[in-house]
């Protein structure tokens, strides 16, 4: 998986790269000001899905990533090719299971039971 390919590739030669990237990120928790450029990172990563998948699903799937990004790059031993190949394609993979679309707010109050 393309995909998979790329997320790897924080891990090995590209981890400097990355680990500027998530500095980045995480900074902007105490500093708004680098809040718009943590936005246009997390922005431009979920863009780039919107061309092969739904927005929820772009949505899903960079969460994913930059939770695999995170734990590969503070860990020991990053996520190997397999798990992180997994992981995606959990994300990725309409679930036959569930309905093809989520229930509304006002739907789930709908059917909550009373007193909730």
């Amino acid at each position: 998986m393309l995909l998979t390919d790329a997320l790897m590739g924080c891990f090995g030669p590209n981890r400097d790269y990355e680990v500027v990237e998530l500095e980045l990120y995480v900074a902007a928790v105490r500093r708004p000001a680098l809040r718009t450029i943590a936005d246009q990172y997390t922005e431009t990563t979920t863009g780039l899905l919107l061309r092969y998948v739904d927005p929820a699903t772009a949505h899903a799937a960079t969460a994913a990533m930059n939770g695999l990004t995170l734990r590969g790059l503070a860990s020991s031993q990053p996520p190997g090719r397999d798990e992180v190949e997994a992981i995606l394609t959990r994300v990725l993979t309409p679930n036959p299971a569930l309905p093809a679309t989520l229930p509304t707010a006002a739907e789930n109050q709908a059917i909550a039971p009373h007193g909730q």
